[in-house]
């Protein structure tokens, strides 16, 4: 063995020459090296991509493997190779991970979502949540800014993707949009994404700007009242 396998299986040279598979308990089931070893003489050589096996340490070890079997002099010998792939799993595996998390955190999301490219094309949507029949992916990737908003929206829209991208900075707007026989107050809300794109989330604000609309309308009527008391009091 060359110094690599002793970095990688964690056993010293001194320590392990001269000891068998079972000694070093480089098998788990010891019944599994009596099959590869047959296996490999029939074939001759092994390949295992997904190979893995404990260190010492506790660490779990994933390598690529290769096996060839050889002779010399005239006993049968095997000649292995290891590539370590640890590190490569385990970055795979937290971006897995990573992206599992962000799909929840995006499934969960009531917003539509539209990813542009600067000249105000769409290259990828998520839909509102619980509207994915009647509003499918399909129907916009590949359509323009203007294919989809008045001319108006689509030039604020247009200038906003563009501001986002040159500065990084988020851009909000309001604007509105027929929705069926009521016009409807949206909110966009872009941010920078990889490859020169931009995420718009877009919310029906029309609720909460009603909401909106009815408390300032409530605390004018208020104040209005309580200076015609005021008034009053005061001819008195």
């Amino acid at each position: 063995a060359n110094y690599a396998y002793w970095d990688l299986t964690g056993y010293a040279a001194d320590q392990a020459l001269g000891r068998n598979a079972r000694e070093l308990k480089l098998w788990k089931d010891i019944r599994a090296r009596a099959e590869y070893v047959e296996d490999l003489k029939h074939k001759g050589s092994l390949f295992n991509p997904d190979d893995q096996f404990y260190h010492p340490d506790g660490t779990l070890k994933y390598v690529i493997s290769f096996h060839e079997l050889i002779q010399i002099g005239h006993e049968d010998c095997v000649l292995s190779m290891f590539y370590d792939m640890s590190v490569q799993r385990q970055t795979m595996q937290a971006l897995q991970q990573s992206e599992a998390r962000n799909r929840a955190m995006v499934d969960a999301f009531p917003d539509m979502i539209m990813e542009f490219t600067l000249d105000g094309m769409i290259v990828n949507m998520i839909p509102p949540k619980g509207l994915e029949r009647v509003m499918s992916a399909d129907q916009f990737i590949g359509k323009r800014v203007d294919e989809l908003f008045t001319e108006t929206v689509a030039a604020v829209m247009l200038l906003a993707i563009q501001r986002v991208i040159a500065s990084n900075q988020i851009e909000v707007f309001e604007f509105e949009m027929s929705m069926g026989a009521q016009p409807r107050v949206m909110e966009a809300r872009l941010t920078a994404s990889a490859s020169d794109t931009v995420l718009v989330m877009i919310r029906d604000f029309t609720q909460r700007k009603w909401v909106e609309q009815e408390r300032e309308k409530l605390i004018s009527e208020l104040e209005s009242k309580n200076k015609e008391s005021e008034t009053l009091r005061e001819s008195v």
